[in-house]
């Protein structure tokens, strides 16, 4: 049986450190927008994009994330 974590909170609260553990712990993959995104479009997040831009791009990271989660969890 399939299980799936979805971590929640603010930047800063912990949600990385807690994946990474649970990743090891349970030989999981884990799903980590920020990661995916630096993969994607490189370090948008320094201010230089307009907002709606970036914006964009994390709807798509978050489009593709759960694409494949479903595809994984099948």
């Amino acid at each position: 049986m399939a299980i799936l974590h979805l971590m929640v909170g603010l930047p800063g609260s912990g949600k990385t450190t807690e994946a990474i553990r649970l990743e090891k712990e349970y030989h999981a993959i884990r799903f980590t927008p920020d990661e995916w995104h630096l993969k994607l479009f490189g370090n948008d997040f320094s201010g230089q994009w307009p907002d709606e831009v970036h914006d964009q791009r994390h709807s798509k990271v978050e489009q593709l994330m759960w694409e494949t989660g479903k595809k994984m969890l099948a």
